[in-house]
C-alpha cells in the first residue's frame, strides 16, 4: 500500500545522503504477503505524525524480502516487518519487528537520541566494521574431514527428536511445514523400510492437511497452533511446491486417496491463481482472514486477496520440479506440460549466457540472480530431462552449472549465496555459503557427474558438502537437505 513515508531504494544514493545529512537509516524489510507488514504500514507509515518524524529525522529505506533475499538474510531481526536502525555505512545498531504506534514512536525517539549523542558512532565506526567483516570472511572453521553415515544418522536423530507424535510435524507453535525434513524421511524409509520414518510421514501428512484451504485449495504458509488448526492465511508458491512434492511421494508410497485429493486441490489452486497461462508461476497471494473464513458463495461477494504477479526464478524452479514429479506419480500429462512451458518462459526471459539466471521477472524488471535461482533451476532442468529424455534440458543444466562455478565460487570450495559487487553496502559484504543451496548444488553435481561422465563433478560435490559442514549440526532439523545430499553422495 502507499504510505506517507518518502522511501528510498537500497543503494548508494540513500546511504550517501545519510552520511551527508548526518541522519541514521531506517531500514524496513517487508513483503507483499505479510499481514503484520500491512498493519505496520497502516498504523505507522500512513500516520502523519509518525511518517513526518521519519521523513525529517531518518533516511527511510524499504526492501521487499522476496525481491532481495540477500538483504533479508543479513538484516532480518526475527520476523517481518523487520525495522532496523543503521548508520551510514550499513551496520545495524538495533531494531525489532512490528510495534503499535506509541511504542514505535518511543523507539524512534530513543534511537535518534542515541544516534545524536554519538554513542553509536563511538562504539561503531566504518573502519572497525570493515575489519570485523574481513575477519568474519577469513575465519577458518573446523569442518568435517570426510563424509560418512554419521552425518546422515545425526540428521535422522534431529528429525526423530523434533517430531510431534500427537499432531505430526515438528516442534510446537508456530508450526511451519518442514518439507525438506519429510523429503529426507522418504529417502530414509526407501532404503531401510524403517517404520518410524513412515510413521513420521503419515502423521505429518495427515496433520498438515488441516493447513489447506478446503474451499479453493492450496496451503497456507503456517499455523499459529501446534495442531495445524489456526492457519496464517498467506499462500506462498514455495510452500505449495514443497508440499506438492511431499504429498505426491506420500501417495506413491501409500496410495492413500486422501493424499491424491490434496494433490488435486494444490493443482487446482495453483493453476487457477498462481499460474499465468503459457508463462510461469506467480509468487504469492496475500493473507485475508475475513475472505478465507467464509464459504465459496461468501468469497464471491468479496474481493480476493491480492496476488504478487512476480515470477521469482528460484520459486518457479521448485514448482516446476514438483509439477514434474507429481505428473509422473499421478500419471497426468497436463502438469508436466505446464512445467515445461514454465521452463521455456523462464529460460527465455530470465537467463543470460554470461550471468546465468536472474532472480525475478516482472514486466521489464530483472534483478541479478542469487545462488538459489541457479541451484534450483539446474535441478528443474535435470528433472525435465528425466521426465522427457530430451537432451536440451541436460545441456542447459550443464551450461548453467559452468556459469555458477565461475560466478559463485571463490578461492575455497563451496558456493556463495550472491555475486559480490564493488559498491556493496554494509552487511552485503559478509560472505555467506548457505547450507541448503550448497546441498542442492552438490546433488546437481552428482547427477551431472553420472549423466555426463564427469567424475570431477562428483569430487566437487564432496568438497562442496565438506565446505559447509562446519556447523551443520547447529541447523538441526533445518539441515535435512544437507543430510539428503550426503546420503546421495555416499550412495553414488
Amino acid at each position: 500500500m502507499e504510505t506517507l513515508v518518502k522511501w528510498y531504494e537500497w543503494g548508494k544514493e540513500a546511504f550517501e545522503k545519510a552520511e551527508i545529512e548526518g541522519k541514521p537509516v531506517l531500514l524496513t524489510l517487508t513483503a507483499t504477503w505479510c499481514h503484520w507488514c500491512h498493519v505496520h504500514d497502516k498504523e505507522n507509515y500512513s500516520d502523519k505524525e509518525v511518517a513526518g518524524f521519519i521523513n525529517n529525522h531518518f533516511i527511510p529505506i524499504r526492501v521487499d524480502i522476496d525481491q532481495r533475499p540477500d538483504i533479508k538474510e543479513r538484516y532480518n531481526l526475527g520476523g517481518f516487518p523487520t525495522i532496523s536502525f543503521l548508520n551510514w555505512y550499513g551496520e545495524s545498531l538495533g531494531g525489532g519487528t512490528y510495534q503499535p504506534k506509541d511504542q514505535f514512536m518511543n523507539s524512534l525517539h530513543a534511537f535518534l537520541t542515541l544516534y545524536k549523542t554519538n554513542i553509536g558512532e563511538k562504539k561503531f565506526n566504518a573502519k572497525n566494521f570493515s575489519k570485523r567483516i574481513s575477519a568474519k570472511n577469513e575465519s577458518q572453521k573446523r569442518c568435517l574431514i570426510e563424509l560418512d553415515k554419521k552425518v546422515v544418522n545425526h540428521e535422522a536423530g534431529f528429525i526423530l527428536s523434533a517430531f510431534d507424535q500427537v499432531n505430526g510435524g515438528f516442534g510446537t507453535s508456530p508450526k511451519f511445514p518442514m518439507t525438506d525434513a519429510i523429503d529426507f524421511c522418504f529417502d530414509m524409509y526407501s532404503v531401510n523400510v524403517d517404520a518410524k520414518f513412515m510413521n513420521i510421514i503419515k502423521k505429518t501428512l495427515d496433520g498438515m492437511k488441516y493447513l489447506m484451504d478446503e474451499v479453493e485449495g492450496g496451503f497456507f504458509r503456517y499455523s499459529t497452533s501446534k495442531d495445524w488448526s489456526e492457519p496464517h492465511c498467506e499462500k506462498m508458491l514455495e510452500t505449495n511446491a514443497g508440499l506438492l512434492s511431499n504429498y505426491a511421494r506420500g501417495f506413491k508410497a501409500t496410495e492413500n486417496p486422501t493424499y491424491k485429493k490434496v494433490i488435486t486441490k494444490i493443482f487446482s489452486y495453483v493453476n487457477n491463481n498462481l499460474l499465468e497461462e503459457g508463462k510461469a508461476f506467480y509468487g504469492s497471494q496475500d493473507a485475508d482472514e475475513a475472505y478465507y473464513n467464509t464459504s465459496m458463495a461468501g468469497r464471491k461477494r468479496l474481493t480476493a486477496p491480492a496476488i504478487d504477479k512476480t515470477f521469482y526464478v528460484d520459486w518457479n524452479a521448485k514448482m516446476i520440479s514438483a509439477y514434474l514429479e507429481a505428473s509422473e506419480i499421478m500419471k497426468d500429462e497436463v502438469p508436466k506440460q505446464l512445467a515445461l512451458n514454465a521452463i521455456h518462459f523462464i529460460m527465455k526471459n530470465c537467463y543470460d549466457k554470461q550471468k546465468g539466471m536472474f532472480h525475478m521477472h516482472r514486466l521489464t524488471k530483472e534483478n541479478p540472480g542469487n545462488l538459489a535461482d541457479n541451484a534450483y533451476m539446474i535441478k528443474a532442468l535435470l528433472d525435465a530431462r528425466k521426465a522427457t529424455s530430451i537432451a536440451k534440458y541436460l545441456d542447459a543444466a550443464d551450461r548453467l552449472m559452468s556459469i555458477a562455478l565461475k560466478s559463485f565460487s571463490g578461492k575455497t570450495f563451496g558456493f556463495f549465496d550472491r555475486i559480490a559487487y564493488s559498491d556493496d553496502i554494509g552487511s552485503l559484504n559478509i560472505d555467506a555459503k548457505p547450507l541448503a543451496e550448497n546441498a542442492v548444488m552438490a546433488m546437481n553435481l552428482i547427477k551431472l557427474s553420472k549423466l555426463l561422465g564427469k567424475e570431477e563433478y562428483k569430487e566437487l560435490a564432496r568438497k562442496t558438502l565438506l565446505s559447509v559442514s562446519c556447523d551443520y549440526e547447529e541447523y538441526g532439523i533445518h539441515g535435512a537437505v544437507f543430510g539428503k545430499a550426503v546420503k546421495m553422495y555416499l550412495e553414488a
